[in-house]
C-alpha cells in the first residue's frame, strides 16, 4: 500500500514536473529578455511606487501572457528585484496565470461565449484586488528593493550613456536566466513540485465527483482542490468544463479557473520565500475571497438572466506536445541539478574560506 502510493506520488511529480517545464523555461528565458531589454528605472516609473495605478498597469501587463503561475514566477520576481512594488508583483502574478489569448480561446470553444468573456475580466479585478490588498500590508517581512541604474549587461554606471551588440545582450539574458534567476529559485522549485506532487496524489478531479447541493459546499470544495494543486490556465479549462458537466454550478467552475492557475505549492512557496510569510497568507485569502465572490455573481448573474453556459469534451493531447514537454524536462532538470551543485559549491568553499 505504502510502495503503491510512492509510485504515485512520484508519477504526479513527473507529470508536474513536465507540465511545468516548457512554461518555466519560456518564462526565465522571457524574464532574461527583459532584465536587459527594459531599464531599471523605466520599470520603477511603470510599476514602482504605492497605490492602484501600478497595480491596474501590472494586471493589464499579464493578461494577454500566455504563461501559467510557473512561467511568470521569475518573471514576477525578475520585476521585483528591478524595483516593481509588492502590490504590483502580486497583480502581475495572478493576472498572468490566470488567463491569455489561448485559454480564453479555449474557454469559449468548451465553455461558451460568456465565460470566455467573464473569465479575463474576472482575472484582472481578482489581480488588482489582490494587489491592492498587498500594498495595504505594512511591509515588516522584508524592505521595499531599491533599484539601481547601472546597466544590466555590463553593470557599469549611467547604463543608458553606453550600448551593447546583439551579441552580448543576448548572452547576458542567458546568464541572467538561466544561471542567476534559476539558481536563486531551484531549491524552492523542488520543494514546491513535490509538495504539488503530493497533493494531488492525494487530492485529484474525482474526489469532487459526487452530489453536491449547496454552491458554498461546491465552491470550498473549488478551493481545497484548486489552491495546491498546479493547473494552467489552458488545462483547467477542461477540468472546469467537466465539473459543469458533472453537476456543479458554473460559479463553482469560475472559482476553479481563478484560483487554479493563480495559486499552487510552488507559487504560494515562493511568494513566502521573496515577499514574506503574511504576503504569502494574504495572497491565499485574497484569492480566494475575490473568487468565491465572483463565483457567487456569476451564478445570480445566470439566475436573473437566464445566461446558458455550454460544458464540451475535454480535447486530448497530442504527441508533439508530450515531446516537447520531456524535452523540456530534461533540459530543466538538469539546469536545476547543476544550479544546486554550484550553489552548494559556493556555499561549501566559502565555509572553508572562513
Amino acid at each position: 500500500m505504502i510502495g503503491e502510493k510512492l509510485v504515485l506520488i512520484g508519477v504526479e511529480i513527473a507529470k508536474i514536473f513536465a507540465e511545468m517545464a516548457p512554461f518555466l523555461l519560456a518564462g526565465f528565458l522571457l524574464s532574461g529578455i527583459l532584465y536587459v531589454l527594459v531599464p531599471n528605472a523605466l520599470i520603477r516609473r511603470a510599476l514602482g511606487g504605492k497605490g492602484m495605478k501600478p497595480v491596474v498597469k501590472a494586471a493589464f501587463v499579464g493578461i494577454p501572457l500566455p504563461l501559467c503561475s510557473c512561467g511568470a514566477l521569475p518573471m514576477a520576481l525578475s520585476l521585483r528585484r528591478q524595483g516593481a512594488s509588492r502590490g504590483a508583483t502580486v497583480s502581475f502574478l495572478v493576472s498572468t496565470p490566470e488567463t491569455g489569448v489561448d485559454s480564453i480561446l479555449i474557454t469559449y470553444g468548451l465553455l461558451g461565449p460568456i465565460l470566455a468573456i467573464v473569465r479575463p475580466v474576472a482575472a484582472m479585478l481578482t489581480a488588482v484586488l489582490c494587489g491592492l490588498a498587498q500594498e495595504a500590508l505594512p511591509a515588516r517581512d522584508e524592505p521595499e528593493p531599491v533599484g539601481d541604474d547601472c546597466c544590466t549587461v555590463c553593470n557599469g554606471e549611467n547604463g543608458e550613456a553606453h550600448a551593447h551588440s546583439a551579441g552580448e545582450k543576448a548572452g547576458r539574458a542567458i546568464q541572467y536566466a538561466f544561471v542567476e534567476l534559476l539558481e536563486d529559485s531551484a531549491r524552492w522549485l523542488v520543494v514546491g513540485i513535490v509538495l504539488a506532487g503530493i497533493i494531488a496524489a492525494f487530492l485529484t478531479p474525482d474526489f469532487v465527483s459526487t452530489k453536491m447541493g449547496s454552491p458554498f459546499v461546491q465552491m470550498g470544495l473549488m478551493l481545497i482542490v484548486g489552491i495546491p494543486m498546479y493547473t494552467c490556465a489552458s488545462a483547467s479549462t477542461p477540468i472546469a468544463a467537466a465539473f459543469i458537466g458533472a453537476g456543479f454550478s458554473p460559479g463553482a467552475a469560475l472559482v476553479f479557473l481563478l484560483v487554479g492557475p493563480a495559486t499552487n505549492a510552488t507559487t504560494i512557496t515562493f511568494v513566502a520565500r521573496f515577499l514574506g510569510k503574511r504576503s504569502a497568507a494574504l495572497f491565499v485569502a485574497s484569492i480566494a475571497a475575490v473568487s468565491v465572490g465572483f463565483g457567487l455573481l456569476l451564478d445570480a448573474s445566470i439566475h436573473a438572466f437566464g445566461w446558458r453556459i455550454a460544458s464540451g469534451a475535454a480535447p486530448s493531447s497530442n504527441e508533439v506536445t508530450t515531446i516537447l514537454q520531456v524535452v523540456a524536462a530534461i533540459i530543466l532538470a538538469v539546469l536545476i541539478v547543476v544550479s544546486i551543485v554550484r550553489s552548494f559549491a559556493r556555499r561549501h568553499s566559502h565555509q572553508h574560506a572562513h
